[in-house]
């Protein structure tokens, strides 16, 4: 029997107890709203309360963190080695293991050990990837223009870089008359021999003296040809007069090679070895 003020209550809210009762099913807990009155039934599922079964996978937190016993195995197992060859002969399934030298890691597949991953791992060598920050680096740089080592220029003193001005100059130091033949002629016709002047023997070999002498017999290599010369320099020497089976003489110098000329014309060329040597060549 209600009373006067459930009564009320009910008569307030247009409804009446008994029409607004829904008895729970067995799988359900009952869910009241209003004032003492049950409208209906909610599963646990409903609901989203865990049963008891459920509560027995849960992790338990020990100082607020889970216990490492409770985590998958292979979070905790990393393992590295040297290199793939230092690995245990026979690996276990749970465990990660580290290739330092490669930085590849592998697992046990229960006969041999696998990459996990194909990806090249960072290194130095032909089978690891650069550092991309160094290569952007090195990229930065072969960009640039201008002077990116900040190099001074070169001074008689002190190495650097060449300026156009300097390039200019530096440029036209060595021009094509520098490094043309030029022809020395002896047309002497009372002597029957020539001596090899110091100044025809240069560094770039470029003299060719030509003896047009017809009494011509012989020609002088003294210890003056060679003064004041380096290992290298040459001149060279052609018999343009009537041919007389002429011949290199060394005089306080030795000489190196065939000495006689066999032709009209025939050229031969003499190159400074240091010490007053001359090796013939021709």
């Amino acid at each position: 029997m209600t009373t006067p003020f459930e009564n009320f209550v009910n008569i307030a809210l247009g409804k009446s107890v008994s029409a607004d009762v829904t008895l729970p099913t067995a799988n359900e807990i009952p869910m009241f709203t209003g004032i003492g009155r049950q409208v209906t039934g909610k599963t646990i599922v409903e609901l989203g309360i865990a049963t008891s079964s459920q509560l027995t996978d849960k992790a338990d937190l020990v100082d607020g963190l889970v216990p490492a016993n409770q985590l998958p195995g292979y979070v905790d197992d990393v393992l590295e080695y040297a290199d793939l060859a230092s690995f245990p002969l026979l690996g276990e399934a749970s465990k990660l293991y580290i290739a330092i030298d490669t930085n590849l890691v592998y697992r046990w597949s229960g006969s041999t050990y696998a990459v996990t991953s194909s990806s090249l791992a960072l290194g130095d060598t032909s089978t690891t990837a650069y550092r991309g920050d160094r290569g952007k680096t090195a990229y930065d740089h072969s960009q640039a223009t201008g002077n990116p080592h900040n190099l001074p220029a070169a001074s008689t003193g002190a190495d650097g870089y060449l300026t156009s001005t300097d390039w200019n100059t530096f440029n036209g130091k060595l021009g094509l008359a520098d490094v043309r033949y030029v022809f020395l002629n002896d047309s002497t016709t009372s002597l029957t021999t020539y001596t090899v002047p110091e100044s025809a023997v240069t560094a770039v070999g470029r003299t060719i003296i030509e003896l047009s002498n017809n009494s011509l017999t012989s020609i002088t290599i003294n210890a003056a040809t060679g003064t004041g010369k380096s290992v290298g320099d040459s001149v060279n020497i052609c018999i343009t007069g009537v041919y007389n089976a002429q011949v290199l003489v060394g005089s306080g110098a030795t000489l190196q090679g065939d000495l006689t000329f066999s032709y009209q014309h025939q050229t031969k060329t003499l190159v400074y070895k240091g010490s007053n040597t001359w090796i013939v060549v021709g």
